[in-house]
């Protein structure tokens, strides 16, 4: 894929996404399926153009009418279920690394710039 045509894909890509009125999560779900059909397409038809990406799938307009009739729409909503989970754990995670590192270094601060190593096998 040349640039120009991974430039306009991107392009075409985020135009979809902002037309699409949806959760974040769902929004994602469905922009990760349909990134998959656009690179398959991609693959099937090597010498194409963003026209021909268009004339496939629609336009960004079109797209966004058709999304909520999708016949797959309970499976876009359990892969956004998923990516809200990862949200969270991710989060979790973020807050856990905080804390640690705020109390690593309280436990350093209490040290007064001094170590006491003891031998365990005197």
């Amino acid at each position: 894929m040349n640039k120009r045509l991974k430039s306009e894909l991107n392009h075409y890509i985020k135009s979809v996404k902002s037309e699409i009125n949806c959760s974040s999560n769902l929004k994602l779900a469905f922009i990760s399926e349909f990134k998959q059909r656009i690179l398959e397409f991609l693959n099937e038809n090597p010498e194409c153009n963003i026209n021909d990406v268009i004339q496939e799938f629609g336009s960004p307009q079109q797209i966004s009418k058709g999304f909520e009739s999708q016949v797959n729409i309970e499976k876009l909503k359990k892969q956004a279920k998923k990516y809200f989970y990862i949200k969270i754990v991710a989060f979790v995670l973020l807050i856990l690394l905080v804390v640690s590192c705020i109390f690593l270094i309280g436990m350093l601060g209490n040290l007064d710039g001094y170590i006491v190593v003891s031998d365990p096998h005197r």
